[in-house]
């Protein structure tokens, strides 16, 4: 997958064949986004999912549908993720290290999440960290 600022490219390097996926014009340009490719084997379709992060409002996550061939929006997405790394395959579902904001009358920290996409649902869900890395999540990585 190659992103430019007015298209995706996806390639199947076995097939020799790509696919221009057009630029979504939804609600504004983001700060920056994260992806992932995934399949959904209930539809049998291949989706490629954009979590976009915005400055001043909260996040948001659209995919793209290659058998319908359209950007669809599918949910407020309430967590930060902090890096630029693509999203992870794992049992079948993507999922991305994130923080997801917490406030306590006027203070606000950060609790970080492991969040998880299932293609099927087209939803996300959040995975329990490891009971010994609840207290000290910084070296945690989803994949190298």
């Amino acid at each position: 997958m190659y992103k430019d600022n007015n298209f995706i490219c996806l390639w199947n390097p076995s097939t020799r064949k790509r696919n221009i996926i057009p630029s979504k014009s939804f609600h504004g340009k983001p700060s920056r986004s994260v992806y992932g490719f995934c399949s959904n084997a209930y539809v049998k379709d291949y989706e490629v999912v954009e979590i976009s992060l915005f400055l001043k409002r909260e996040s948001e996550v659209t995919f793209y549908s290659l058998r319908r061939n359209s950007w669809q929006r599918i949910q407020v997405f309430p967590y930060a993720i902090r890096t630029g790394r693509g999203g992870v395959i794992i049992n079948g579902a993507l999922h991305w290290k994130a923080h997801r904001s917490r406030k306590n009358g006027l203070l606000q920290s950060f609790e970080s999440v492991i969040i998880a996409y299932d293609a099927g649902g087209e939803s996300f869900r959040e995975v329990p960290y490891p009971d010994h890395l609840i207290r000290s999540p910084c070296g945690l990585r989803v994949a190298t």
